[in-house]
């Protein structure tokens, strides 16, 4: 098997699987990248019916699994797992222009070249490779990656750490036939976000609720797709799949068996009072009040609403107290927390 690539988007592969690959302490091949080198596939961004030689990295952890393809000239298919973090360092350090891999007929080494330089690495039988199994007979449907990508940023944040609770680490999604709902929460704040378009099917379906590490890489990845580019999510309820619709990655992950909390019963029924406000404005005055409070036990603010502003004050101890205040819309009788 012999793979010859440019070594720009060869590296971009391996950076895009590697959060997959297993750290210093993974056992065997979870430490590996399989490079399965395909004759006619379609390449990333290409149109369905333009086929290329490509070859195609898959990192896992067994619960977590990324892949993504990578245009190549390949001189007898095959495949073969490779240290992933050994592999990308080589090649992150060969010079600019074209990559070779070359692996020898026992499929026991492989030699990476650029240039003058030549690196030699052991590997693993692919076959021994545990990549996960795409959801079954799951529900898919189609989104654009920037609403996708514009979600998860406004809810991921609320997310908890606490490893006790490790649903609470996720984003829990659910969808209706004209609607996606993302959640996060860590028991202390909760963040909400809904999106409308149309999808087939009227009844409400929970997603599940999608594992950190999944929502993590998936932003990243989001960000780096070029505007219009749609995302197809997969799941059975069990697993979940994310794709970019033009090739360029797939993410998998087994979704979090526990019960999300009913976030429900924490948000008002009755909506007490609303009040807007200019976002970046309302962000700068809460940044100057919350200055006072650095030297503080806790991060306070305490927001006083009247006619057509709103108060910010903060203190710390004895040290130190700020005021200010902004223009909002607002009518109502006034209210402070």
């Amino acid at each position: 098997m012999k793979i010859t690539c440019i070594r720009e988007k060869l590296l971009n592969g391996l950076k895009t699987v590697g959060p997959a690959v297993g750290g210093k302490d993974a056992l065997g091949i979870l430490a590996n990248v399989k490079v399965e080198a395909k004759n006619n596939c379609v390449a990333p961004g290409a149109v369905a019916d333009e086929e290329f030689d490509c070859v195609e990295l898959t990192a896992t952890d067994t619960t977590f699994q990324i892949k993504t393809s990578v245009p190549a000239k390949v001189e007898g298919e095959g495949k073969i797992c490779l240290p992933g973090r050994f592999l990308t360092a080589f090649v992150d350090a060969l010079p600019e222009g074209e990559v070779v891999i070359e692996v020898n007929e026992a499929g026991t080494k492989a030699k990476v070249i650029g240039g003058e330089c030549k690196y030699t690495l052991s590997a693993m039988n692919a076959d021994e490779f545990p990549v996960m199994s795409a959801p079954k007979n799951g529900d898919g449907f189609y989104l654009p990656a920037n609403t996708v990508k514009e979600m998860l940023r406004k809810v991921e944040y609320a997310a908890g750490n606490d490893s006790a609770r490790k649903v609470l680490q996720g984003v829990n999604v659910c969808t209706t036939g004209k609607m996606i709902r993302m959640v996060a929460t860590d028991g202390k704040r909760l963040s909400m976000v809904e999106c409308f378009f149309e999808m087939s099917g009227a009844k409400e379906v929970s997603l599940g609720t999608l594992p950190r590490e999944i929502v993590k890489e998936l932003s990243s990845l989001l960000g780096k797709m070029e505007l219009g580019r749609d995302v197809k999510i997969t799941t059975d309820g069990k697993t979940v799949s994310v794709s970019a619709e033009s090739g360029e990655f797939e993410i998998m992950a087994k979704l979090y068996e526990d019960a999300y909390p009913n976030w429900t019963k924490v948000v008002p029924a009755k909506v007490a009072f609303t009040a807007k406000a200019k976002r970046e404005a309302f962000l700068q005055e809460l940044w100057r009040a919350e200055a006072s409070t650095l030297a503080g036990d806790g991060r306070n603010v305490k927001l006083t609403f009247e006619k057509n502003h709103v108060v910010m004050e903060g203190a710390a101890n004895d040290i130190s107290k700020s005021r200010t205040q902004m223009e909002v819309e607002y009518d109502g009788e006034k209210a402070q927390f």
